[in-house]
């Protein structure tokens, strides 16, 4: 983290807030019909989260966005976990959307 980033500073409030617009983003794209298989979910619209600012340096800097990207991690990292807790079959684990080029 650099010297000019504030530290993590998101309560329960924000992350309800992300949490509800990623809820009301996927409620309307959502077809109970069309949601097995990575191209059936590949058509569900996107949620914009905003942007993230960086330098312009050969190593990247994160100067506007920080807190949303450490948000959306660990909320990433505790799916993960939960996922891998509850889920026996390695087939039903959404990890690869993660590393998937298609959903970059």
């Amino acid at each position: 983290m650099n010297y000019f980033q504030r530290e993590y500073r998101w309560g329960q409030k924000q992350i309800e807030q992300m949490l509800d617009a990623f809820q009301s983003t996927f409620e309307e794209f959502y077809d109970p019909e069309k949601h097995d298989t990575p191209e059936e979910v590949a058509g569900y619209g996107y949620y914009y989260m905003r942007c993230i600012i960086c330098t312009g340096d050969s190593v990247k800097k994160i100067i506007d966005g920080q807190q949303r990207l450490i948000s959306l991690t660990l909320l990433l990292i505790y799916l993960n976990h939960l996922q891998k807790k509850n889920v026996k079959n390695e087939d039903g684990h959404c990890q690869f959307l993660c590393v998937n080029k298609s959903f970059r």
